[in-house]
């Protein structure tokens, strides 16, 4: 008996692509109808030839191109562009509704953990109020061998490109750039706001030494970069940024290139989603799953977007702050005054070593972000102060 299989064009061979492809060669009811790279294939001829279009290359401008072409025929598009999807994600929903086609993008976020269908399907009536996770597997991967192997960063950074986890160029990684992306799009889908990666303020891990892991582990406390929105309906936050948070927090313990998404939702309470955030076989079947959606004949449902809420993304939290300071008189009565000009209080001070080398690392009670950031810099400018403050924020209050 013969079945009647769905065509799909691949656009991208790189990793996951190859994968995908592999994937397709052996389902019984899908059919590889054509590839695009580089050296082969032709957008057109694709495009005419299948029931549903895979993008898989990257980018903006060159994806956009194909994913609203696509869509603009009535083929179905599945996509991993979380850098697309943060920033047109919305533009695109409406052109595929227009044509009465399916735009999916489950693997574009957090890898195999079908968050995205989830808010899409079971979720979508319900409301969201905060958001917090670790949506950047790779950054976690690096966390983690700094903290259990001491490494400072750009060794961790070279085991997870051996492992495949970090790519040859990891800026987007590095820098938050990912995970704001994936914000984005998880705020825009959980919270129903109208957003995109523009609204997300983030910063990466490229700062982050081994003594502030250090500080992590004497204290009982793990260092994540993590994803954080929050939406009381008016005032809405999207930020992304390493925090510290304490071991009894079921983030703490989300080890190697695993993803969490801890979700609190006014009817039911807490959700957590968790597992597999990078590698190409986790992302290529999360891209086949969203193929078998569409030929299930699954519909995304229509998200009515709110575009009335005030951005407010200056964290109120406590803060720990790193000083390489001179060990000499007056530097503690220095920055003691500038902590009294900012109305900054000090929780706790602890002092690693002496002279030159002399760190000085205080947890601040409860501040506005734009508070201690005005104070580091006034302390930046102490001749008693030898490198650029660091500042890390405290997920838990002390």
């Amino acid at each position: 008996m013969s079945v009647n299989k769905y065509k799909v064009g691949v656009l991208g061979t790189g990793t996951v692509g190859s994968v995908v492809i592999e994937m397709l060669d052996s389902h019984p009811t899908l059919e590889l109808s054509g590839i695009l790279n580089t050296r082969r294939g032709a957008f057109k001829n694709i495009l005419a030839e299948s029931d549903v279009i895979i993008e898989l290359i990257g980018g903006i401008e060159s994806a956009r191109e194909y994913i609203s072409a696509a869509l603009s025929t009535g083929t179905h598009v599945v996509t991993a562009n979380k850098q697309l999807i943060a920033a047109y994600g919305q533009e695109l929903a409406e052109l595929a509704r227009a044509n009465n086609a399916e735009l999916r993008y489950e693997a574009a976020v957090v890898g195999a953990v079908p968050i995205i269908s989830a808010l899409q399907d079971q979720l979508s009536t319900q409301r969201v109020r905060q958001l917090v996770g670790i949506v950047n597997g790779t950054s976690n991967y690096i966390l983690g061998e700094m903290t259990s192997q001491q490494l400072e960063l750009p060794e961790a950074l070279a085991l997870a490109q051996q492992l495949g986890y970090a790519e040859s160029d990891p800026a987007d990684d590095l820098t938050g750039a990912d995970a704001a992306a994936k914000l984005a799009i998880l705020a825009r889908l959980s919270m129903n706001v109208a957003v995109d990666i523009n609204d997300v303020s983030y910063q990466g891990i490229e700062d982050i030494h081994a003594d502030d892991l250090a500080y992590a582990q004497r204290f009982n406390l793990a260092l994540k970069l993590l994803a954080s929105a929050a939406y009381d309906g008016e005032r809405l936050s999207l930020q992304v940024a390493p925090c510290f948070v304490s071991n009894s927090n079921p983030l703490a313990g989300i080890r190697e290139a695993t993803n969490c998404v801890q979700l609190q939702i006014d009817e039911i309470g807490e959700l957590l989603f968790s597992g597999p955030g990078a590698g190409a076989r986790p992302t290529a079947a999360t891209v086949i799953g969203d193929v078998s959606r569409i030929i299930r004949g699954d519909k995304a449902p229509e998200l009515e977007s709110n575009a009335d809420f005030k951005l407010d993304n200056d964290t109120h939290s406590s803060f720990y702050l790193h000083l390489l300071v001179r060990d000499c008189p007056g530097t503690l009565a220095d920055i003691a005054a500038i902590f009294g000009d900012h109305r900054l209080s000090i929780a706790s001070a602890v002092q690693w070593g002496v002279g030159t080398d002399a760190r000085l690392i205080m947890i601040i009670h409860p501040c506005l972000h734009s508070e201690i950031a005005g104070a580091a810099k006034m302390l930046n400018q102490l001749e008693v102060v030898r490198s650029t403050p660091r500042i890390l924020r405290l997920l838990e209050p002390v």
